[in-house]
């Protein structure tokens, strides 16, 4: 069982400071140690800024890094430089027969 508070922690810690990326002799995190997607972007966000240069994060930083690629948008919105809204993942199995037979016919009559 992973605790989802310590994993908020570590990438808290690490927006404020991203230098601990850097003492691997202390910490040796990779993006495996996450759990869900959403927080795994925002380690590999973290990780990208770090190495471009970035000493100090804010969330509008991690915003426009991730802003490169579509997804962010489906799990993030942020205002004011605060994130407001986070949204849950889910798994969707749809009958393609289905779609095929009632909504594509109806799309077509």
């Amino acid at each position: 069982m992973i605790d989802k508070d310590c994993n908020r922690q570590v990438l808290g810690c690490l927006i404020k400071r991203p230098q601990y990326l850097s003492e691997i002799d202390k910490y040796n995190l990779s993006i495996m140690d996450f759990s869900t997607r959403f927080e795994r972007y925002i380690f590999s966000a973290i990780t990208g800024l770090y190495n471009d240069g970035a000493r100090n994060i804010a969330a509008i930083d991690i915003e426009n890094y991730l802003s490169k690629y579509r997804t962010i948008n489906d799990f993030v919105e942020i205002k004011n430089g605060r994130i407001i809204n986070i949204s849950i993942e889910m798994d969707l199995f749809v009958d393609k027969n289905y779609i095929v037979e009632n909504v594509l016919l109806d799309v077509n009559k």
